[in-house]
């Protein structure tokens, strides 16, 4: 059992040690991402827009206390905080400062935790903020870390059952521990045995088994630790007495149980087999459900052993997937209601059209009921021709209003199958006036295949692909420029191509363009979700979504979709050809 606890502690301390390097390397990475997207627009922007960009990453990162952002001679132009109002008067120079002097020569640098203003430990790091050339940095992104946050985010990822474990920084000062007083108190454990020992091998990058006696002479099993990058010491014990009470309880244990067995087996051994695996069944047939898109089934926990652990987790896994695809659903949702919001303005010029004719129609029958005589209008036919003119315009609006609907309408929860060719029509008829406007042209032609293969994707997230790939087109090709749509059957799949006379993209966002955030529109322009979702919705249908560009040469975009099955591939229309 002592060498089952060692072994017990080796892993955990190398779950403490590691979790608290992610959760670290977790936050300069976000504001990685915020620099470099952002880049000098960072520096140049209004202090409204740089508080904006700085609230959000201080949203995104629930641990970071305070964030600012400085230019290249050190001055802060701009900090936000979560605890405090931040005014002109508190924008300090950081020039001098470690921190800041490693990161504007373009390294990711982390200072020395140090207490903040109501005792808590602090871990201040900063990035660089790279310039749109190669001139190295423009400015640092600097932050400061709740390092309770952190230690808390660690408690929740790893399982020390009795064990106790502590974080020490480099000046031997305790930043992390189950119970935070200590830690407010910044109790000294450079002189702590085990402490000694992890420091007298600090050359290993390994976790390694520690024993040692305390000053009142208890004696402890342990192992630690040096956080690599951070060069903080990580240590879990357990008390000796512990590990072999631990060993009295599970020898008692396993002799009642051999003791419950051998009762079992010799009075109901096929019973206690049907218990037995009665849950594992349940489990497995949870689990089938589960692969077919079930979310929310459960299964009962009635047991305390590692079949009910087992359950438990199953019931875990299950609620965070339904969690995940809640999220991404609502993400989808909120990316398609700002494409009906561009859309709202092509709807209403649309029904204008119709409308006017309706109102001009209206206008002149009455006119013409007063000077001619209604009864002379209805033996006349006039009147049921002009009936006929409305009943014709007001078709027009529907038709214009049922096409936004159905863009609008939540997906049905099922795979297809989708007819290709009505959710090009519309989603073409949707944008077309966006297209007008600006003086792009559309061209696509219904291909000669009749009918034209369904694919096994539902219709609505169809057209919201089809609608964000037009719209990116769109937005990157200048007036005078032509965006083309064909599509092709190949090797048991649709092909949808969309390619654009725009400006392009260089390789480097190329590499990028499905990244969620990555955007290379003006702030407030874009969301960076787009092609992320796009390339989401075609790879859970089992498709592949590919982008071809290259500077001033325009962009590809191939939606390759599988056929639907035999026999949900009914005719999609008779395909006929149409230009916009």
């Amino acid at each position: 059992m002592v060498e089952t606890t060692k072994n017990q502690n080796l892993k955990a301390v190398e779950e403490v040690a590691s979790s608290v390097w992610l959760a670290t390397v977790s936050v300069t990475d976000q504001m990685k991402l915020v620099a470099t997207t952002y880049r000098e627009t960072l520096l140049t922007s209004k202090p409204e827009e740089q508080e904006r960009i700085l609230y959000s990453l201080l949203q995104q990162v629930p641990v970071l206390e305070e964030v600012s952002v400085t230019n290249r001679e050190g001055r802060e132009l701009t900090r936000v905080s979560r605890r405090r109002v931040i005014t002109p008067a508190d924008l300090v120079n950081m020039r001098g400062q470690p921190v800041w002097n490693t990161a504007i020569t373009g390294q990711t640098a982390f200072g020395t935790p140090a207490p903040g203003v109501d005792g808590r430990p602090l871990l201040s790091l900063a990035v660089p903020v790279p310039g749109l050339k190669d001139g190295g940095p423009v400015g640092v992104l600097w932050g400061e870390v709740s390092l309770r946050g952190v230690m808390d985010h660690v408690t929740t990822l790893i399982s020390l059952q009795r064990a106790t474990f502590y974080v020490v920084d480099r000046q031997g000062k305790l930043i992390g521990h189950p119970d935070f007083s200590s830690v407010l108190l910044r109790e000294d454990l450079s002189n702590y045995p085990g402490v000694q020992q992890i420091l007298a091998n600090n050359t290993s990058k390994q976790a390694i088994p520690l024993q040692y006696n305390l000053t009142n002479g208890g004696e402890m099993l342990g192992a630690g630790k040096v956080v690599e990058g951070l060069g903080w010491v990580t240590l879990v014990e357990v008390p000796m007495e512990e590990a072999l009470l631990r060993l009295q309880q599970h020898t008692r244990q396993l002799l009642l149980f051999l003791l419950i067995v051998v009762t079992l087996v010799s009075v109901c051994g096929y019973k206690a087999a049907e218990a037995f695996t009665a849950p594992i069944t349940r489990l497995s047939k949870a689990a089938a459900e589960v692969g077919r898109g079930r979310l929310d089934i459960t299964v009962p926990e009635r047991s305390t052993t590692e079949i009910g652990h087992l359950e438990r987790s199953f019931n875990t896994m299950v609620r965070q997937l339904a969690e995940k695809a809640r999220i991404e659903e609502a993400i989808r949702r909120a990316e398609k209601m700002a494409a009906v919001g561009q859309l709202a303005a092509n709807v209403a010029h649309e029904i204008n059209n119709p409308l006017a004719t309706l109102a001009a129609y209206a206008e002149d029958l009455a006119d013409r009921g007063h000077e001619e005589g209604w009864d002379y209008l209805v033996k006349s036919g006039t009147l049921e021709q002009y009936l006929g003119v409305v009943r014709v315009q007001v078709e027009r609006c529907k038709t214009i209003t049922r096409r936004l609907l159905d863009f609008a309408r939540p997906p049905l929860g099922e795979t297809g199958p989708a007819d290709v060719l009505t959710a090009v029509k519309e989603t073409v008829a949707l944008v077309s006036y966006a297209f007008h406007k600006k003086g792009v042209a559309l061209n696509w032609e219904a291909p000669s295949i009749k009918p034209f293969p369904r694919v096994k994707i539902d219709t609505s997230e169809l057209q919201q692909v089809l609608f964000n790939l037009l719209q990116n087109a769109l937005d990157a090709t200048p007036a005078g420029g032509r965006v083309t749509i064909d599509l092709f059957q190949e090797a048991g799949m649709i092909i949808i191509r969309i390619a654009d006379t725009g400006k392009g993209m260089p390789a480097e966002y190329l590499s990028r363009a499905t990244e969620p955030f990555f955007t290379t529109k003006p702030p407030g322009q874009g969301t960076g979700l787009g092609l992320t979702i796009c390339h989401h919705i075609v790879t859970k249908a089992g498709g592949n979504l590919t982008i071809s560009s290259e500077t001033g040469h325009g962009t590809t975009v191939l939606v390759t979709l599988p056929l639907a099955s035999t026999g949900e591939n009914t005719a999609a229309g008779e395909g006929k050809e149409e230009k916009r």
